[in-house]
C-alpha cells in the first residue's frame, strides 16, 4: 500500500496533494470509503483476537487466524494514517494542518510498517490454506504437522521475513521543508535518493513485488485451495463415512473458502496494476492505484464478518464475550454500596454462603 510519494525536484504544496482532477474520486473511495471500513475492520479484527484467544477456541488454525487478524489490524491502522485521512483535505480543504504538518511526519514512520503488515497479511493466508490443506487431504499427518506449536513457529518466520524484506522501506522516504506565503512552512513526504534510484525502483520496487508479494503467495494460496476444494468435493461423496472431527475439519474449510476467495478478489487490482506498470508503462492511472489501496483495506475488514456468519461456535463465543463485558460494566455500580458495608472477612464468607446472581456475575469478570 502506498500513499502519494512525489518524486519531481519542484516542489509546491500543490505538488504535495493528489491530481487536482482525481479529489472527489479520492475523497469518496478513501476519504469516505476507507475510513468507514477502516473504523468497522478495527473493530471486527480486535473482537476477533478476543474471541480466538479464549481457551474453549485455542487450536492450531485458530492461532494461525489471530496472526492474520493482527496483521489485518496493522494494515487498516496504517492505511488510515497514511490514504484515509490524507484524501479529506484535497477535496474539502478541511484539516489542512494535518495534512501538511502531521501527515508528512506520519507516513513516513508509518510507510515501513505498513509494508510490513501487507506482507504479513499475504503470508499468514498462506499459512492458513497450507494448514487446511495438510488437514483436509493429510488429515493422518496433521496430527503431529498441525500443532499450536508449529503454529507459532511459523507464525514467527513470516513475522521475520516480512521485517527484514521491508527493511529497505525505512530508507525510501524523506522530510522536504517549505515555504508558502499564506501557510508558511510546510512539509512534504518526498522520495529519497534510493527510491529515486532507476535499478532499486525496477528491481526491488516493481520486480520483487510483483514475485515475492503477488506471484509466488497467490499462486501458492491458489494451489491449495484448487487441491482442498477436490478433495471436499470428492469426500463430501461419502460423507456418511466421515467421523465427528472430518465434519467439523470440513465446515472449517468451507468458512476459509470464502476468506481465500475474498483475499484473491480484493487483491487483483493491485496485482493488475503492477503487472501493467512492469510490463506496458512506467506510469499508471493514479485511481487504479487508489482502488488498490481500498479493496487491500476492505480486504482486511471483512473477515470477522465471514467468522460471525459461517462460524457457529466463533458466533457463541462472540456473544458470550459481549455479554461478559456488558455484564462486567454493570455489576460493580449495583455491588458498591453493599460492599462499603461489610468487611473484607464477611464478603468473602457471603460469597461461599450465598450464590447470588450478582455474586456469580462478579466471577465471571
Amino acid at each position: 500500500m502506498d500513499p502519494l510519494i512525489i518524486v519531481n525536484e519542484n516542489l509546491s504544496m500543490q505538488t504535495c496533494v493528489d491530481p487536482q482532477d482525481h479529489y472527489m474520486f479520492g475523497f469518496w473511495l478513501n476519504g469516505i470509503g476507507m475510513n468507514i471500513i477502516g473504523v468497522i475492520g478495527i473493530f471486527g479484527n480486535i473482537i476477533t483476537i478476543l474471541v480466538l484467544s479464549r481457551p474453549r477456541m485455542r487450536n492450531s488454525i485458530n492461532h494461525l487466524l489471530i496472526g492474520l487478524a493482527i496483521s489485518d489490524l496493522l494494515v487498516l491502522i496504517t492505511a488510515m494514517l497514511m490514504v484515509g485521512l490524507a484524501a479529506i483535505y484535497p477535496y474539502t480543504g478541511r484539516m489542512k494542518f494535518y495534512n501538511y504538518n502531521i501527515y508528512p511526519f506520519l507516513v513516513i514512520m508509518v510507510f515501513p510498517f505498513a509494508n510490513i503488515s501487507q506482507t504479513a497479511s499475504t503470508y499468514m493466508t498462506l499459512l492458513v490454506s497450507l494448514e487446511r490443506y495438510i488437514a483436509v487431504c493429510y488429515p493422518l499427518k496433521a496430527r503431529s504437522l498441525c500443532t499450536k506449536k508449529h503454529a507459532k513457529f511459523c507464525m514467527m518466520i513470516v513475522a521475520a521475513f516480512s521485517i527484514i524484506y521491508n527493511g529497505c522501506k525505512f530508507f525510501e522516504l524523506q522530510l522536504w521543508e517549505g515555504e508558502d506565503i499564506d501557510h508558511g512552512t510546510f512539509y512534504c513526504p518526498r522520495a529519497s535518493k534510493l527510491r529515486r534510484d532507476p535499478y532499486y525502483v525496477n528491481i526491488y520496487i516493481h520486480w520483487m513485488y510483483l514475485i515475492v508479494i503477488n506471484i509466488i503467495p497467490l499462486s501458492a494460496i491458489t494451489f491449495f485451495n484448487l487441491q482442498i476444494f477436490m478433495r471436499v468435493k470428492t469426500v463430501n461423496r461419502m460423507r456418511y463415512q466421515l467421523t465427528q472431527r472430518e465434519m467439523q475439519d470440513i465446515k472449517l474449510t468451507s468458512m476459509l473458502f470464502a476468506v481465500v476467495a475474498v483475499f484473491l478478489i480484493c487483491n487483483t487490482p493491485a496485482v493488475l496494476s503492477n503487472t501493467y506498470e512492469n510490463f506496458f508503462s512506467n506510469h499508471i492511472d493514479d485511481r487504479l492505484i487508489k482502488i488498490s489501496n481500498f479493496m487491500i483495506a476492505l480486504s482486511s475488514s471483512v473477515n470477522f464478518i465471514i467468522y460471525v456468519v459461517l462460524v457457529k461456535k466463533f458466533r457463541l463465543v462472540f456473544v458470550d464475550q459481549m455479554k461478559s463485558i456488558l455484564l462486567c460494566s454493570v455489576a460493580p455500580q449495583k455491588q458498591m454500596p453493599f460492599n462499603r458495608r461489610i468487611s473484607r472477612l464477611d464478603s468473602e464468607r457471603y460469597s461461599v454462603s450465598h450464590t447470588t446472581t450478582d455474586t456469580l456475575t462478579t466471577s465471571l469478570c
